[in-house]
């Protein structure tokens, strides 16, 4: 089963998903700044409605956390190794 398919740039950082979302399918391109945090993250799929979320990154810059405006834990990515993780988990 495929969950999505995912690109990476030279730095190892995510740049493009290829998903479903509500059983569509969803591109999403991700944006970095010049110290290389990213910024933006753009889709095909605009959310039904606009919601604001946080990113929080591991000591090697790799988001793991999702949090709301309100601090909710949103999503979490846990890790297996390095380079690899485990899919990830939405709680809602």
């Amino acid at each position: 089963m495929t969950i999505g398919k995912y690109w990476y740039d030279g730095d190892g950082k995510r740049v493009k998903k290829i998903g479903l979302r509500n059983n569509q399918p969803e591109e999403t391109i991700f944006v970095y700044d010049e110290s290389g945090k990213m910024a933006a993250e753009y889709s095909t799929q605009p959310a039904p409605t606009p919601e604001v979320s946080y990113l929080t990154n591991d000591n090697l810059g790799t988001p793991r956390i999702n949090t709301d405006e309100n601090e909710a834990v949103t999503a979490k990515q846990a890790a297996k190794n390095y380079r690899n993780s485990w899919n990830c988990q939405a709680i809602f």
